[in-house]
């Protein structure tokens, strides 16, 4: 169950509605008279809140409520708590079949550019990702957090409603849930909701703090004057809406019985406000003022004549009173278990009784019974009691527990050891547990001696088909349907549920479809695999009993028994599991160990048929570019790229998406470069397939066939065992290529698929394009004028590039640049690539000279490249590499705020020439540890003095004090492990001093090493 506060979330949503301009009298209780009623009514501005401030009311409010015949608050909570639930439970149900919704595709580019960062900051993740749910739910828990904190037991208009109930009034609502729920539904704009999501606590607590002094000063008009109205200024007509039917039933109920109504604060002044809509109708609407407030803790409920209501119970096997109607839980109702709610707003707390049948069950016994809904039910509970008690002659146990959603007491008893009864209370404090209401609801269980045993019918199988997905399967009892697009990424599950209550058996078939844009990678046997690790997360103990790999209609499946414990109960899973393609046909039957129940459950998993998929008509797609077309049964989309998929090639990609198979296919239209070349069409399209393969994928059935203006390759990518096949079509064709793909299940493929790689036609005739002609001198041109994206672009494709050593002359100049894309780490940037090239065809190390000769020539605004220049050199590994490399370290102007790691472990000996200059890398961010973890590799081996050492110990030293500054609150307190090394080798005065001030540090690491460096001195 949620918790309860959940419930104030509807509730504050009420808290106050429109008003009026004009002056209204300073007082929240008013009498209402005229228009031929007998006795005067009455009228009360309430705050839906649970702040004990606001429940000191005067003492007109309770001697108007003893003089009136009946109470009416906005809605009836005698039935809203159960309706609330239900409500809930639906909503979340509701919300688990749709796809969040990403805040970026529901704002206006400004919008977005202007809190993207901030909500990337608030949520923890990219911004992109953040939904308009996460919004919501921000908001929601804020709100929750502040009603927890409230310090009475249930808000104001439910304590007058439970007071009123309790002198016997007739209680009511003049709203249905409806009315309220219009109010809380109604869109928002999304700049609103961001703004709300990002507000913290103490912005709340201010407006509820405002409220709470507006209302204890009865300030009718300065509410007014704030609250609910649009943007606009104009007053919401959904309020104005609700008053106008509030008045209706107010006008009539105060026509049968004088009446105390109790509605949000603001619903009260205002030209459309209730005051002014009752005294249109011809009422007399008049202030009654108070002279003195009440503490609540003070006032004394003299009398009690509460009125008790009996409980329908199925087959009238026992009988049961509530202080309330008793509403069934739809949830549990649904597979098929008799329970009964009344949730009492007026004290948050609430009733239950459940029974069910035992069935195969009774063999059990009844001290296994109790044991085993003991740890059902409070197993993973705090101060949990248990003791054996009698309830109007029948035995049973009590168990009193507590959980985050509140304090339970829950009695059970076996009656003829033929069903389990559970009557039970929950509440939010513990007095309530305790009080005479509980003690009446316990003690009002009677078991119906003279109930008729009506005999069991026999459970009737019946024949499920979803034409949709492709399957059906037979049931004992009507499923229940639910649609889950969230519980996993990347999947869709449709989910059947049934129980057979008189057998006890669970059945389920959960459908999972790949969502669009993606396939399932995975093997039969690691189909299994995954079966039993997923079984293993959800039981508390798991033995094996049979499993075994099938095939059914050519689809690999997975057949799997086994016992498992949850909860102390000894149960049995009987799973089957086939993959068809990117379906995923997940069935199961869970069941107490018997022989009934286990001929049940291979009734339901024998009854399991794969139907053919039910495709609409096959037709010629043609995309919006009318670039190509081929045949579809569904039509082409745009595929939502993420933007390092791209990785700067210029890409169109559309997709097809197989609704019924769950099967997306591709087609990719690439334009190739016009500085772009490669040794011959053929080589190309051989190279070109490398984007589809992946480790351990094998080619299959590759062909070549010239199509006039096109080439076209062919192949199968595959893995050994795997489920599903990768289809590929590449068309060469002109400076386009065409990538046209899909993974699919084979037998999918071979009955239908072919059609659309073979129907697949390029419609448009590309420009002419020598692919083959080397063309250096475009290539420098686009790198020389080339922006951010355009030299991402050369990046991407120069891997294909086939250069020699006689293009050395051509490649070396280039170094010298930084280009649009070159970073601090400057990986994966066209420079590296360059520098990568070179190494590559450089075997003589020509490049060392160049570097020498031009070294002086770097501008200014290429600067930063020397650092890659760097690692070039310290990279080479000759002495004449080294010995510049040092001259390099030696430049003033050497940029060591850039990023570099010089390969100075491939050789230590040519290292130590670089010292001192070495140290000065010490000063770069994060190289603190990698500098000294060096130097003590040098000392090792025995390249590097100690005295040369401690000629440079002032820089250990700035670095240690740094450090020592942040007293451990740097994440990567290890960085500094290798710097207490230093400090113990050093052993100087100074130093020791700061191994001292290390060893303080809270990480336990850190106190290892400075002890170890203080111990070894």
């Amino acid at each position: 169950m949620r918790r309860l506060t959940l419930i104030h979330l509807l509730l504050v949503s009420c808290i106050l509605a429109h008003a009026q301009r004009a002056k209204t009298s300073n007082t929240l209780l008013w009498r209402i008279t005229g228009k031929g009623l007998s006795k005067p009514s009455y009228l009360y501005g309430t705050i839906h809140l649970m702040d004990k401030k606001v429940f000191f009311l005067g003492d007109s409010v309770y001697s108007s409520i003893d003089r009136s015949e009946g109470f009416a608050s906005e809605l009836d909570l005698n039935t809203m708590g159960m309706e609330m639930i239900n409500h809930m439970m639906k909503e979340e149900e509701e919300k688990q079949g749709r796809e969040p919704v990403k805040v970026k595709d529901v704002v206006s580019p400004e919008i977005w550019e202007r809190y993207k960062t901030t909500l990337a900051e608030k949520f923890g993740k990219k911004a992109e990702n953040v939904t308009v749910e996460d919004l919501d739910e921000m908001k929601d828990a804020l709100e929750s957090e502040i009603f927890e904190k409230g310090d009475m037991p249930t808000f104001l208009d439910a304590h007058l409603f439970g007071l009123a109930k309790k002198k016997g009034k007739w209680v009511g609502g003049i709203e249905d849930m409806q009315d309220q729920l219009e109010h809380i539904t109604r869109d928002e704009k999304i700049e609103n909701k961001i703004q709300v999501a990002l507000y913290d606590e103490d912005y709340y607590r201010s407006g509820i703090d405002w409220m709470i002094k507006m209302y204890i000063n009865q300030q009718l008009d300065s509410i007014d004057a704030m609250m609910y109205r649009e943007e606009s200024g104009e007053k919401d007509h959904i309020m104005i809406k609700r008053n106008l039917k509030m008045v209706r039933r107010m006008d009539s109920l105060s026509a049968i019985r004088s009446m105390f109504f109790a509605v949000g604060a603001a619903h009260l002044p205002g030209d459309s406000g209730v005051i002014a809509l009752l005294r249109g109708k011809g009422f007399e609407v008049t202030p009654v003022m108070s002279s003195k407030r009440i503490d609540p803790s003070k006032y004394v409920l003299k009398t009690s004549e509460e009125q008790w209501f009996p409980v329908e119970i199925k087959d009238s096997a026992y009988f049961l009173s509530m202080p309330g109607l008793a509403n069934k839980f739809e949830m549990l109702e649904e597979f098929g278990l008799n329970t009964k709610l009344f949730f009492d707003l007026s004290f948050m707390k609430m009733y239950m009784t459940m029974s069910m049948e035992l069935g195969e069950r009774k063999k059990l016994g009844a001290d296994s019974l109790f044991k085993g809904l003991k740890n059902q039910y409070a197993e993973k509970a705090d101060d949990v009691t248990e003791k054996i008690i009698t309830v109007n002659g029948e035995q049973g146990r009590e168990l009193r527990y507590k959980t985050s959603d509140g304090i339970f007491v829950m009695q059970v008893f076996i009656p003829n050891m033929e069903r389990v009864v559970v009557n039970a209370v929950m509440t939010l404090k513990e007095q309530s547990v305790n009080d005479n209401d509980s003690k009446k609801f316990f003690q009002s269980f009677v078991v119906n001696k003279n109930a008729k045993v009506i005999a069991e019918e026999e459970v009737k199988w019946s024949l499920y088909k979803n034409t949709a997905q492709s399957f059906s399967i037979e049931f004992p009892s009507k499923p229940i349907e639910k649609k889950d697009v969230r519980s996993e990424e990347g999947r869709i599950f449709h989910s059947l549920q049934a129980a057979d209550i008189k057998n006890q058996v669970f059945y389920g078939i959960k459908v999972a479809s790949v969502k669009e844009g993606l396939y399932l990678p995975i093997t039969d046997s690691a189909h299994l695999e995954a079966l039993g690790a997923d079984m293993r997360m959800k039981f508390d103990e798991v033995n094996m009993i049979d499993s075994s790999i099938i095939s059914i209609n050519d689809f690999p499946a997975c057949k799997m028994l086994a016992k498992a414990k949850t909860g102390g109960d000894d149960l049995v899973l009987d799973i089957l599991s086939v993959l068809r393609g990117n379906k995923n046909y997940y069935l199961f039957a869970l069941y107490q160990p018997g022989d009934k129940a286990a001929q049940q459950s291979r009734r339901f998993l024998s009854s399991f048929k794969l139907l053919p998929i039910e495709y609409p008509q096959w037709k010629t797609q043609v995309p919006e570019s009318k670039a190509y077309s081929t045949t579809s049964p569904f039509p082409f989309r745009v595929y939502p790229w993420e933007e390092e998929e791209k990785m700067g090639v210029n890409v169109d990609r559309l997709m097809v998406y197989d609704t019924l198979a769950s099967h997306s296919l591709f087609v990719d239209r690439t334009i190739i470069p016009s500085w772009y070349w490669f040794s011959s069409d053929t080589a190309f399209l051989r190279s070109w397939i490398s984007k589809h393969m992946q480790y351990n994928d094998s080619l299959v059935g590759y062909t070549v066939k010239d199509n006039g203006n096109a080439k076209v390759a062919e192949f199968f990518v595959m893995q050994p065992r795997q489920t599903t096949i990768k289809k590929v079509k590449v068309i060469l064709v002109g400076n386009e290529v065409y990538d046209v793909y899909g993974n699919l299940a084979q037998a999918d493929l071979d009955k239908s698929y072919y059609k659309f790689f073979d129907d697949f036609k390029v419609l448009q005739t590309p420009q002419a394009f020598d692919l083959t002609r080397p063309k250096l001198k475009e290539l420098k041109t686009a790198m020389e004028n080339g922006d951010k994206k355009d030299i991402k672009e050369i990046n991407a494709w120069w891997s294909d590039l086939a250069f020699e050593h006689a293009n050395l002359d051509w490649l070396q100049p280039l170094i010298l640049r930084a280009y649009p894309d070159f970073d601090s780490g400057y990986y994966n940037t066209l420079n590296s690539t360059i520098m990568s090239e070179i190494e590559v065809i450089d075997s003589n190390h020509r490049t060392i000279d160049f570097i020498k000769n031009n070294y002086a020539s770097i501008t200014k605004e290429n600067n930063k490249i020397k650092s890659l220049l760097l690692n070039y050199l310290c990279g080479t590994l000759t002495k004449e590499s080294y010995d510049l490399a040092k001259q390099v370290l030696a430049d003033k102007g050497y940029p060591f705020d850039i990023d570099v790691y010089l390969t100075v472990y491939d050789s230590l000996k040519l290292t130590a020439t670089l010292y001192p200059e070495f140290l000065n890398l010490m000063k770069m961010p994060g190289r603190t540890g990698w500098v000294c973890r060096v130097t003590s590799n040098l000392l090792d081996s025995n390249l590097l003095s100690t005295k040369l050492i401690l000629e440079h110990e002032k820089l250990f030293l700035d670095e240690a004090a740094k450090a020592i500054k942040e007293k451990g609150s740097n994440d990567e307190v290890y960085e500094y492990h290798e710097l207490v090394k230093m400090l113990g080798i050093l052993n100087t005065p100074s130093s020791n001093k700061m191994l001292i001030e290390f060893s303080k540090y809270a990480d336990r690491e850190m106190k290892f090493f400075s002890g170890a460096a203080i111990e070894e001195e």
